[in-house]
């Protein structure tokens, strides 16, 4: 009986230890939006995922109803300082809760990363 008391004591611990980890940070998730910035404003940014640099020299310039007819995805990423970022950089964020599935997406970044 007590073999099964210690062992649960110790299973038990072991959770406690493993739940109190750096669980969620970015480095050590993978990114859930990677893309190309078509648009800056002061606290946001709209991604346009997925695409390659080609396909963002095509479609830098279309609407969004443009981009909604070419089936592009994008994405108001919010919580951005536009100051850190220009149009035509790749990224990869991490997001902060859900995404909004409106056309364009909408959700809060978490942290944002210029790929170089």
């Amino acid at each position: 009986m007590r073999f099964f008391f210690y062992c649960c004591a110790i299973i038990v611990m072991l959770n406690i230890l493993i739940g109190c980890s750096n669980e969620g940070t970015s480095s050590d998730s993978d990114p859930e939006v990677e893309g190309y910035i078509l648009e800056v404003e002061e606290d946001r940014i709209l991604v346009a995922e997925d695409i390659t640099s080609e396909k963002f020299e095509e479609i830098k310039n279309n609407t969004i109803q443009e981009l909604d007819e070419e089936r592009i995805s994008l994405i108001y990423l919010s919580g951005v300082n536009g100051d850190n970022f220009d149009k035509g950089n790749h990224v990869q964020v991490w997001i902060e809760g859900g995404i909004n599935t409106s056309y364009p997406g909408q959700a809060k970044a978490q942290e944002v990363e210029e790929i170089k």
